[in-house]
C-alpha cells in the first residue's frame, strides 16, 4: 500500500485568509478499509504582517506555492513634508553684556554697591 505524503490535486487543498492569518488545509481521501472510510486532515496557520494580501497559489508536483504581496495603503506610507521658503530677513542684533540704564547712573549703582 503506497501512501502519499502530499496532496496530488488542488481539490484536496483549501487556502483561506482572515485578516492577518493565512490557513492552509489539506484533506486527503483514503481507501475504503472494511467499510470504514479513512480521511487524513491537516491544517497549518501562518501569521502574516499587516497589509499582506494573497495574490495566488499553485500546486505543482506536490509543492504548494503561495504568492503574497505587501501592500501598504498610500495614506500610511511615509511622505515628505515640504517646508515653504520665506524671504530671509536680517535678525535683530542684540548686544550682550550691556544693560539698559534707567535714570541717572552713578558710580555706586553701576557697580552694584548700595548706599
Amino acid at each position: 500500500m503506497a501512501r502519499r505524503s502530499h496532496p496530488s490535486s488542488p481539490n484536496e487543498l483549501a487556502i483561506t485568509q482572515e485578516q492577518t492569518v493565512l490557513t492552509v488545509t489539506g484533506q486527503e481521501a483514503g481507501e475504503d478499509m472494511d467499510g470504514y472510510l479513512h480521511r487524513g486532515i491537516a491544517d497549518r496557520s501562518f501569521q502574516l504582517a499587516d497589509h499582506v494580501k494573497l495574490t495566488g497559489a499553485e500546486l505543482l508536483n506536490g509543492l504548494l506555492t503561495i504568492g503574497l504581496r505587501h501592500e501598504i495603503p498610500e495614506e500610511m506610507k511615509p511622505h515628505r513634508i515640504e517646508i515653504p521658503a520665506k524671504p530671509e530677513t536680517e535678525p535683530e542684533q542684540l548686544e550682550t553684556g550691556k544693560e539698559v540704564a534707567r535714570g541717572p547712573v552713578t558710580a555706586q549703582s553701576a557697580h552694584g554697591a548700595g548706599p
